[in-house]
């Protein structure tokens, strides 16, 4: 059986198609013919059963990849990491993959890959087609789309907020410097530039060890996470927006207790809707964990005016995620 070991897909039922076409077509389409001088079986009894075990076969291959045999189950075990196939395909090691360096079951799912027929293709482009068949980067199975199928530990709330978590430093932005996992909450509006709560979300990074936290660090993370977050939605489409454009001003937030809670307003250009610049407002406090050895950033973000409803639920939700966590 051929198994493609990157997405569990059903390679595998071919063999069993050219064994019905051996084993059960050619015998009945004989049958079939000799049905006028005396043959048992009727032409229209004949071909209605490979109908029926056409039928069969082809529902097999409809199967989503869940219902097939999953990669992590076929010998030589589990499904290759996004290093791990580079460092296979890539035989040149000039960073990207070619048609010719896709070679076995790479072959057939490389025109996949290179949706922009490019005749080679990036990590970018090969973490975006994973991602859409539910594998991360590690290998490792997630809902398709990118959520992790995981139970909220810190943004426990609002339920009518989709959550969603990440590895940190997620895809998009691989040169964070924070090391950890990401939660967050999207309000229902995210999307909707029409919505009080457009691009209103939260998001809990929890990081590895205690962290120096300061207006400098937090300026460094949003122009690394939010330039990534543009230029990687905006390949979907082929614009390319200004990074130099997505800068962040950081200041401590006024009026706030102890040291640990920041303000800042990062511009940032929406590759997710219609390309609009947008200035968001952005809340952070850090929270230590040294029983853990951890530490948790929780990140409060909305382009509403601070003093609007949509903030207003914000803070809530920060208020809420902190209070679990002492």
């Amino acid at each position: 059986m051929t198994i493609d070991r990157e997405t569990g897909l059903a390679f595998w039922a071919e063999p069993y198609l050219e064994g019905w076409r051996i084993m059960v077509w050619s015998p009945l389409h004989r049958l079939t013919a000799k049905s006028h001088s005396g043959s048992i079986l009727s032409g229209r009894l004949a071909k209605l059963i490979a109908a029926s075990f056409f039928a069969m076969i082809l529902s097999i291959c409809q199967r989503s990849p869940a219902q097939q045999a999953t990669p992590t189950t076929q010998p030589g075990g589990g499904i290759p990491t996004l290093d791990d196939l580079f460092a296979m395909l890539d035989k040149n090691h000039d960073g990207v993959i070619s048609k010719d360096e896709a070679t076995g079951v790479y072959a057939r799912r490389f025109p996949r890959w290179d949706v922009r027929g490019r005749g080679y293709v990036t990590r970018q482009d090969v973490h975006d087609f994973r991602v859409s068949h539910g594998i991360d980067d590690n290998g490792q199975r997630i809902a398709p789309g990118g959520r992790a199928a995981a139970t909220p530990v810190i943004l426990k709330e609002p339920a009518d907020w989709r959550f969603e978590t990440f590895p940190m430093p997620p895809g998009f932005a691989p040169d964070v410097k924070l090391k950890g996992s990401e939660e967050a909450r999207f309000s229902p509006g995210m999307y909707d530039t029409t919505s009080p709560y457009y691009f209103t979300y939260a998001i809990a990074i929890t990081a590895e060890g205690s962290l120096s936290w300061g207006p400098a660090e937090l300026k460094d993370f949003l122009e690394e996470y939010f330039r990534g977050l543009s230029t990687g939605r905006a390949k979907r489409t082929g614009a390319q927006p200004d990074v130099s454009q997505m800068i962040a001003t950081v200041a401590p937030r006024a009026g706030a207790e102890g040291t640990n809670r920041l303000s800042a307003q990062m511009v940032f250009i929406d590759s997710f809707t219609d390309g609009r610049k947008v200035t968001l407002n952005v809340e952070t406090q850090l929270i230590d964990r040294p029983e853990a050895k951890q530490s948790v950033i929780i990140f409060l973000i909305s382009p509403s005016a601070t003093d609007s409803p949509a903030w207003k639920d914000l803070r809530e939700v920060g208020k809420k995620a902190a209070s679990g966590l002492r």
